[in-house]
């Protein structure tokens, strides 16, 4: 799968929810940066969350990371830097420990759907 960021120029959308992927979510993925509507990894069971899906920061609808972790992790907070998504941002029944991160609130267009539900927030 490392080899999907090589396609640097994709401009619209990525999916691969509900496969049975199980290795970590590779970190090229963050060379997607033009990509701008859709970006949906859910129903897996990576590793890890790599903190470069923070450079994914052109990103304007539908970013969604439901049920994708295998092992407890906190939330990245780069996630905090996709500052122009203004529908939705889905992270519910993770296994995502320690807090909320500060930076989620670098999300000011952000006018419909945060759900972080379902995971291990304190």
């Amino acid at each position: 799968m490392s080899e999907l960021g090589n396609l640097v120029e994709m401009a619209d959308s990525l999916s691969f929810e509900n496969n049975a992927f199980t290795s970590d979510l590779p970190t090229e993925l963050g060379r997607l940066s033009q990509l701008k509507s859709y970006f949906d990894v859910s129903r897996n069971k990576f590793a890890s969350i790599p903190t470069e899906l923070g450079n994914l920061d052109k990103m304007i609808s539908w970013f969604d990371l439901a049920e994708v972790n295998a092992l407890p992790c906190p939330i990245p907070t780069e996630l905090g830097r996709l500052r122009k998504i203004d529908s939705r941002l889905r992270l519910p029944y993770g296994v995502f420990s320690s807090t909320i991160p500060t930076e989620l609130g670098n999300l000011e267009q952000m006018t419909y759907d945060l759900d972080l539900d379902s995971n291990d927030l304190r």
